[in-house]
């Protein structure tokens, strides 16, 4: 296991979104979001492996106990360890909660009714994450608003792999066609056009971002037209090149 977390670690690769966010962020807080951006890929590899869903939630409830532990000063993980410096300063453990009940319900395959339930667990799976890389267990419209946009277009992005595994994360309501029609047409097409408009409506009520987040906010933009550009496919993932993920962060680094 790699015990060091500093930037840049395995979750922050060279030419990825993730290492443009921390290479670009003021030098003493790259460590902190490298660690982070390293907790979210834990969840993120628990997710993608959850091939018996119920040894996966064992693991899922180790860290809820894990983050009682970091609280106490106790925590077993090397990385937990490393967060250790940042969760001390401030009480991390609501949204690390809240990611891992995102991250159970992704497991769970838990479908959403609408699209209300459908931003909720935008928000739930995002925000909670963005709470902890801007440093603030504060709740706000503009974070909420922003994990939801991020939500959608991460859930968008990723359609093609979780229909493979048959998990439906689109609203019902929309009338999208069934798992099978959607990975033979290739393509989603205006439903999800319309998913990405209700969810850059929420934006439009956003207050000022601080760095990282508005790194992140310009990166998946760029991505969500690169989505629009191709219909949104079901039968690869599409990614942004690094030249424009790095143009994002550093322009977000100098431009408030």
């Amino acid at each position: 296991m790699n015990e060091d977390w500093r930037f840049p670690n395995a979750a922050t690769p060279p030419g990825s979104a993730a290492y443009y966010l921390a290479r670009f962020a003021h030098p003493e807080e790259r460590d902190r979001l490298a660690a982070w951006l390293a907790w979210f890929d834990v969840l993120e590899q628990m997710v993608r492996r959850a091939s018996d869903p119920g040894v996966t939630r064992l693991k899922l409830d180790w860290w809820r106990e894990e983050i009682e532990r970091l609280a106490r000063g106790e925590a077993q993980h090397p990385l937990s360890r490393a967060l250790a410096p940042w969760t001390q300063s401030s009480d991390c453990r609501q949204p690390m909660r809240r990611a891992l009940d995102a991250t159970e319900q992704r497991i769970m395959q838990q479908a959403p009714d609408s699209l209300e339930d459908f931003h909720r667990q935008c928000r739930d799976e995002q925000a909670s994450r963005l709470y902890l890389l801007a440093g603030s267990t504060n709740e706000t419209p503009a974070i909420e608003a922003l994990g939801c946009y991020l939500g959608t277009v991460a859930r968008l992005q990723r359609l093609g792999e979780d229909l493979q595994r048959h998990h439906r994360t689109l609203p019902r309501e929309f009338a999208i066609p069934g798992i099978e029609q959607l990975l033979q047409d290739r393509k989603l097409g205006t439903p999800g056009a319309w998913l990405l408009q209700a969810a850059e409506e929420e934006l439009e009520r956003e207050a000022a971002l601080d760095y990282p987040l508005r790194a992140l906010l310009a990166q998946h933009r760029r991505t969500a037209r690169l989505l629009r550009r191709h219909g949104f496919p079901t039968d690869r993932v599409l990614h942004p090149a690094p030249l424009g993920l790095l143009w994002d962060a550093w322009r977000a680094s100098r431009h408030p």
